[in-house]
């Protein structure tokens, strides 16, 4: 789905990102990755959009920053964030992740902005009834609840596996596609600030078709009134699309063929 960005740019904080053929930046610390965000904010260098993968490899080079920097209440030097008293360490940790999303902010003035995270399973203390488990973001929970209150959108990804039971036993099928929640359920985060269905495909231009600001939006809107055939075209041609300039002429392009309608 990132990498479908137009003109992405990623953060790559793991080794994964080197695979998908696009242009990285690979931090050497906490530092790095505040002042290229602040940097990309004055200068956008032709990146049309910014990804951190992932922000759960990216804690470790948060803790060590904090870790160097920063002294515990009593000016005591602490080796590893776990090791401060009272969760000093987590809470600076904490003002860290608040000061590279003040950089993030004023970056989503001019590009989209993504974080991607990995998901691990919790026990949730339910206090309204039994307990039971749940995937969570892979952070502190200091930072996981900071960075999900920040975002205009949390999607949470999954394969459409469907599980049957045949015989008393589980058979799981599915296509083998993922797809994206949009909606919070018992079993993961997830919102939206924008009007979309509850799951999409997990593809960056079917979530900007239902955003109201974007001209992915405003093309779905014109396509509509288009022949089949057109609509057709649209739809493959929105397969090509990789950069904001390819998104405006495919908007001209359906304004074009507004009055060929049948």
């Amino acid at each position: 789905m990132a990498a479908g960005m137009p003109s992405p740019l990623f953060i790559a904080a793991e080794s994964g990102v080197r695979f998908l053929g696009v242009p990285t930046f690979e931090p050497g610390g906490w530092s790095d990755v505040v002042e290229l965000v602040e940097e990309l904010g004055r200068d956008p260098r032709g990146y049309e959009s910014l990804i951190i993968d992932s922000v759960d490899h990216l804690e470790p080079l948060c803790w060590s920053y904090v870790c160097a920097m920063h002294n515990d209440d009593r000016g005591r030097k602490h080796g590893h964030i776990s090791s401060w008293p009272y969760g000093q360490g987590y809470a600076r940790a904490t003002t860290e992740w608040r000061r590279l999303l003040d950089a993030l902010d004023a970056l989503t003035d001019t590009m989209p902005v993504m974080l991607i995270a990995h998901s691990q399973v919790k026990p949730f203390k339910n206090p309204t009834g039994e307990d039971f488990d749940r995937y969570e973001v892979k952070l502190h929970r200091a930072a996981s609840a900071l960075l999900i209150e920040w975002a205009d959108c949390v999607a949470f990804a999954a394969f459409d596996d469907v599980v049957t039971h045949v015989d008393g036993r589980a058979k799981v099928a599915g296509s083998g596609e993922r797809d994206m929640h949009l909606q919070r359920r018992p079993a993961w985060d997830a919102k939206c600030r924008w009007p979309t269905p509850p799951t999409l495909p997990l593809h960056w231009w079917e979530l900007m078709r239902h955003n109201g600001a974007s001209d992915a939006h405003h093309i779905d809107n014109l396509a509509a009134e288009l022949s089949d055939e057109l609509q057709a075209k649209v739809a493959r041609l929105f397969e090509r699309v990789k950069t904001n300039e390819d998104l405006t002429k495919l908007l001209d392009w359906v304004r074009s063929k507004q009055g060929d309608r049948s």
